[in-house]
C-alpha cells in the first residue's frame, strides 16, 4: 500500500470504506470524487483552479499520463 492510500485509510477508516490500491506498471486508473447527495464540489472558479493546481503538483510529484479530466459543478473525473 502506498503512503497516500495508508495515509486516506488511515482518515477516513470511520466514515468509509478502502480497499487498498492496486499499483502496476501500464494499469488504467479512472478516479472519481463526488459531493456528498449531489452538492456542489466546486463552488467557485477558484475551486476549479485549486484542482487543477493540485491536480499539476500530484503529476510533478508523481508522474502519470493524464488522458483526460472533467471537472463538473457536483464531481470530478480523471
Amino acid at each position: 500500500m502506498c503512503q497516500a492510500c495508508l495515509s486516506c485509510v488511515i482518515k477516513y477508516a470511520t466514515i468509509m470504506s478502502h480497499d487498498p490500491c492496486i499499483h502496476a506498471p501500464g494499469l488504467l486508473y479512472h478516479l472519481m470524487a463526488r459531493g456528498n447527495n449531489g452538492q456542489r464540489v466546486f463552488l467557485a472558479a477558484t475551486d476549479y483552479e485549486a484542482f487543477l493546481t493540485a491536480l499539476q503538483t500530484t503529476r510533478e510529484r508523481s508522474p502519470f499520463a493524464l488522458y483526460a479530466y472533467v471537472p463538473c459543478p457536483s464531481s470530478a473525473a480523471a
